[in-house]
């Protein structure tokens, strides 16, 4: 059976296998991407604009985690008694 020219995503999800060619350009990618450093280059911009962006916005940050860990305490406190018994009947 010959290769699906421009299968879709769902296509591919349901077995069409990839042509050659395809096989060929990821490969090729793949050594491009090695031998440029990129995934190394792109992933320390990345680090470096992520640990900015916390430190820039530590207090809201720090914030929203105390409303979080609020809700999930609110949250165990009420369903206590119904987690325990449902995890009984598990």
């Amino acid at each position: 059976m010959a290769a699906h020219p421009n299968p879709t995503k769902e296509q591919r999800k349901h077995g069409i296998p990839p042509t050659d060619a395809e096989r060929q350009a990821a490969l090729d990618d793949i050594g491009c991407k090695n031998e440029s450093g990129f995934v190394r280059i792109w992933l320390a911009a990345e680090l470096a604009l992520q640990r900015r962006l916390v430190a820039e916005n530590r207090v809201p940050l720090e914030e929203h985690r105390k409303r979080l860990d609020r809700m999930l305490r609110n949250a165990t406190e009420a369903l206590g008694p119904i987690a325990a018994t449902s995890s009984a009947r598990g």
